[in-house]
C-alpha cells in the first residue's frame, strides 16, 4: 500500500530540493498555521523548480501578510486631551501627587499647637 501510493504520488521523479520542500511544508502543523501548507503547496505546483531558500521567502512573505492584517483589525488606541480651565484673579496651587498616583492627604491643621520647635 505505501508503495503504491509513492508511484502514485510520483516520488520517484521528485529531486532532492523537492523533497525537502515537501518536508518544510509538511512541518507546518496546528491550528495557527491551518492555511500556510495550502498556500505553500500552491507555490510548489506552480513552480517549476523551487528550492527551499524560495519556499521560505514565501512563508515570510504569508506571515508578514497575516501580521500586517492583524494589525490592521486591532482596536484603535484614543488619546485624550482635557483642556483645563483657569479663573482669571484665582490661582490655585497644583495639587502634588504621589509617587502612585494618589493625592498626599491632608493633615490637619491645629490653630494652638505648632509643630515646629526651634533648637535651643
Amino acid at each position: 500500500m505505501v508503495k503504491a501510493t509513492c508511484t502514485d504520488a510520483h516520488f520517484d521523479s521528485i529531486d532532492f530540493d523537492g523533497l525537502q520542500c515537501l518536508f518544510y511544508v509538511a512541518g507546518f502543523q496546528g491550528s495557527e498555521f491551518a492555511d500556510y501548507p495550502t498556500r505553500l503547496l500552491r507555490k510548489l505546483y506552480q513552480a517549476e523548480n523551487i528550492t527551499l531558500k524560495d519556499l521560505t521567502a514565501e512563508y515570510q512573505l504569508i506571515k508578514s501578510y497575516k501580521d500586517d492584517a492583524r494589525l490592521l483589525e486591532g482596536t484603535p488606541a484614543v488619546n485624550v486631551v482635557r483642556r483645563q480651565k483657569f479663573h482669571l484673579g484665582k490661582k490655585r496651587k497644583p495639587q502634588r501627587r504621589q509617587r502612585d498616583g494618589s493625592s498626599p492627604k491632608a493633615i490637619p491643621h491645629r490653630p494652638g499647637k505648632s509643630t515646629f520647635k526651634p533648637r535651643a
